[in-house]
């Protein structure tokens, strides 16, 4: 298992992550459109995913009580299998 950084870093790199994920999603979801910050104005809803960061009204949950993505940052990148090393000490 890699280091992990501070939370401050933890973060930016999962922002960071997601952000360049969905931009690199974009073209399989609409391949007409042809500039990749083009496809940013796009947000499919009502998906299978709606309720996960906003709960439905009679669950009790709202989208202020659910865990913040902040909880999950470390899981996910840990999972696609991110690499916390310095550059330097990657080679």
């Amino acid at each position: 298992m890699f280091p992990v950084p501070d939370r401050a870093e933890l973060l930016r790199s999962y922002n960071e992550w997601l952000f360049y994920g969905r931009l690199l999603l974009m073209p399989d979801i609409y391949p007409g459109i042809k500039k990749p910050h083009d496809h940013m104005a796009f947000v499919q809803r009502n998906t299978l995913a709606s309720h996960y960061h906003f709960p439905l009204y009679n669950s009790g949950l709202t989208w202020e009580t659910v865990p913040s993505p902040a909880t999950r940052a470390l899981a996910v990148l840990q999972v696609v299998g991110m690499d916390f090393r310095p550059l330097e000490e990657r080679v």
